[in-house]
């Protein structure tokens, strides 16, 4: 497929002013030298710079007319004179092995039973019993009873290796299935809200070897997600205008599943989307003739 400069210019246009709209409110923070305690994770704990996220991709296997714009397509794309496109030749093969593992992760998570009764007492566990906290510069809602109650009476169902491996001493020992990178495949299941965040990471790790609409979309997800998580956490987020969800009380846990349910019918098509385009890339590397 063939798109005209025109066309293309305007989708780059297009997927650069949204991503400027959807980071106004952390930019402005950045700018004043202050950190936002939900969307300073989507700039740190995930690692592509918003120079990044700004340049729009085709997605493989669409030609795009004009000039060529190497900073466009990361520098992996093949031009002449009058047209330029991705070009899976000069993609880095020797991660393709990591590739096909993160393609069988997308695809097994979507086939598992998802949980819905962990409550996002991850959070919980990253402070339980330490004098220290995540998050230093937040105060908490609750007392320190209050979220050693919780942890004590929750049963821990985390699923997700990155979450667990936060959790204080004292907390690891009260998770059911203990966690490891080597068995995340195991575990890892689509109601999870780390999970379907995680989109937005396996998203930018193939870019742009997929669509910049795709990517925004996981980023999109990525934020919803971030709220949820912080709302349902013990930190006290007023000063953000945030409503917390207090996972501790009956109607708080019903809100968190509610909101579950909603992000897992968001992540669930994205996730496929992903997987195929992966496999996508794959197969474009595995057709490359060998010299």
């Amino acid at each position: 497929m063939q798109v005209n400069e025109q066309a293309w210019r305007n989708k780059a246009t297009l997927h650069q002013n949204e991503v400027e709209s959807l980071t106004t409110e952390w930019r402005q923070y950045r700018d004043s030298g202050q950190k936002h305690p939900i969307l300073d994770f989507l700039f740190s704990y995930y690692n592509l710079k918003i120079s990044r996220l700004r340049l729009w991709s085709p997605g493989p296997e669409i030609t795009l007319e004009g000039e060529h714009d190497g900073e466009l397509l990361f520098g992996y794309y093949h031009s002449n004179e009058t047209s330029f496109k991705l070009d899976p030749s000069r993609f880095p093969l020797q991660r393709l092995k990591n590739f096909k593992w993160i393609s069988e992760l997308l695809k097994k998570t979507s086939q598992k039973t998802p949980v819905f009764n962990c409550y996002g007492v991850h959070e919980w566990c990253m402070i339980y019993k330490s004098e220290s906290k995540r998050h230093e510069e937040l105060p908490l809602r609750i007392s320190s009873k209050v979220l050693e109650d919780f942890v004590e009476n929750t049963p821990c169902q985390c699923t997700h290796f990155d979450a667990y491996r936060f959790f204080t001493e004292d907390a690891a020992p009260m998770i059911q299935h203990p966690l490891e990178r080597a068995n995340q495949e195991q575990y890892e299941q689509s109601g999870c809200l780390h999970a379907n965040m995680d989109l937005y990471k396996w998203a930018y790790k193939l870019y742009p070897f997929m669509s910049g609409d795709l990517l925004l979309r996981c980023f999109k997800l990525a934020i919803e997600c971030r709220y949820l998580d912080m709302q349902a956490s013990p930190y006290d987020l007023s000063d953000f205008n945030m409503i917390p969800i207090a996972v501790d009380t009956p109607q708080g846990k019903e809100k968190y599943v509610s909101e579950q349910h909603r992000l897992k019918k968001i992540a669930d098509p994205l996730r496929l989307e992903l997987a195929a385009a992966y496999d996508k890339l794959i197969q474009l590397c595995d057709d490359v003739p060998k010299t």
